[in-house]
């Protein structure tokens, strides 16, 4: 070994030392964990309110002074910044801020536009952008952080675990991370949704014990529609049907069930499981007119059969349940196209991405034009979803009990 390199291998060594422990170590005494925040308007400021876990109340194990799993703090200021540092005033620990699960952005807050109050968690480098972010229907942000919840003793992983199950079972809602969200607004050619929850029930009884301590909860929280933006300003609300057509269209319907009704005299239903979907977007110049088609392919069961007039043993019968209910799923699609185009003449479904994808000249030239193009554009949806499975029975015992008696 060369007497040039001693001296460097030494200084290399003597760094590594230095660089070792934990230079930004922080006491788990010494930190408040945030589980949720939620932003409302305070005049021309913001309030932020923070949900931050007890964990005196979770780990306890016997019975003494019932105290809340969790608390509330709350600030005004002029900037999100501002708001959490000034918590300090209160509360004795510092913010710690990676373990956040929900951003509740209120209604208020939405449709005067969400950029500025984004900025900042996409910024901090103690946020993990995977966090869902939801938008406070008709109340505040700090009421929806106040509830008690039952199962759950933190609220913010209820309304977690919650958004994430309903995603994936129930076809109107949709779950959003702070990272999909910002992608969406510095997109061409699409623009934003967010799921808003309301408040269910008495909004006074659901911030008190009372609202755990009994078998039916007087107030709950729900995931209710799908809030449309423009850009980054909330200008609506999705009902449920709609907002189903808007996650078929988008392939976001991993699972759900609907109801096909074959006698609207007797009420007489067929409900089909849907396992797995698809969709496919394409678009095309026909015309000189940008054109977009859209194909859903999927799988589904047979779910519950109220009436005796499907004979699930013939193949028949289960085309023409499978027909009436790819033909419902279109109608669902053109209905929700329709109010985006005619309601809110804003194209949430990203039509002009595939657009901007399949036609760049095109895209290039009428970009600036593409609201005009949207409210006019036509779009052709087909459903092809197959129904594979009836469950553990073929026909319904209903068959059996209306059959006529055998004469003697």
């Amino acid at each position: 070994m060369s007497k040039t390199r001693i001296p460097l291998m030494l200084l290399l060594v003597l760094g590594a030392g230095l660089m070792t422990g934990c230079w930004n170590r922080r006491e788990l005494n010494e930190l408040a964990i945030a589980v949720a925040i939620g932003i409302d308007k305070a005049g021309n400021q913001h309030q932020v309110t923070i949900q931050v876990v007890n964990p005196s109340e979770i780990s306890k194990k016997t019975s003494g002074v019932p105290y809340a799993p969790v608390t509330i703090y709350k600030m005004r200021g002029d900037t999100i910044a501002e708001c959490i540092r000034k918590l300090t005033v209160e509360s004795p620990r510092l913010m710690y801020l990676s373990h956040v699960r929900l951003l509740v952005l209120s209604e208020e807050v939405a449709r005067d536009g969400i950029r500025h109050a984004l900025d900042y968690f996409s910024r901090d480098r103690e946020f993990r952008p995977d966090f869902y972010v939801a938008v406070s229907k008709h109340t505040t942000a700090e009421t929806i952080l106040s509830l008690f919840t039952q199962l759950e003793k933190i609220p913010a992983n209820q309304l977690y675990d919650s958004l994430k199950n309903s995603e994936k079972y129930w076809a109107p809602t949709i779950g959003i991370h702070l990272d999909e969200l910002i992608d969406d607004l510095i997109k061409e050619g699409v623009h934003p949704v967010l799921t808003g929850i309301s408040v269910i029930g008495d909004q006074a009884k659901g911030k008190s014990n009372e609202n755990v301590g009994n078998i039916a909860m007087p107030t709950h929280l729900q995931f209710t529609s799908i809030g449309v933006f423009n850009k980054d300003r909330l200008i609506g609300w999705m009902n449920e049907t709609d907002s189903k057509g808007y996650n078929y269209i988008k392939g976001n319907v991993k699972g759900t069930v609907g109801s096909l009704l074959l006698d609207e005299n007797k009420k007489e239903r067929v409900s089909n499981e849907l396992i797995k979907s698809s969709t496919k977007t394409t678009g095309t110049l026909v015309g000189g007119r940008p054109h977009i088609k859209v194909v859903i392919t999927g799988e589904g069961n047979i779910a519950e059969v109220e009436t005796s007039k499907v004979d699930l043993s013939l193949a028949k019968p289960v085309l023409e349940l499978e027909h009436t209910m790819n033909r419902k799923i279109e109608e669902l699609a053109h209905r929700s196209i329709k109010k985006a185009q005619q309601q809110f003449k804003t194209d949430i479904f990203g039509f002009g991405e595939v657009m901007r994808r399949s036609e760049p000249a095109f895209w290039k030239k009428e970009k600036a034009r593409w609201p005009e193009y949207f409210q006019k554009l036509t779009v052709d949806v087909k459903s092809d979803i197959k129904l594979r499975r009836s469950g553990r029975v073929g026909n319904s015992f209903i068959r059996e009990m209306e059959k006529p008696a055998p004469k003697e």
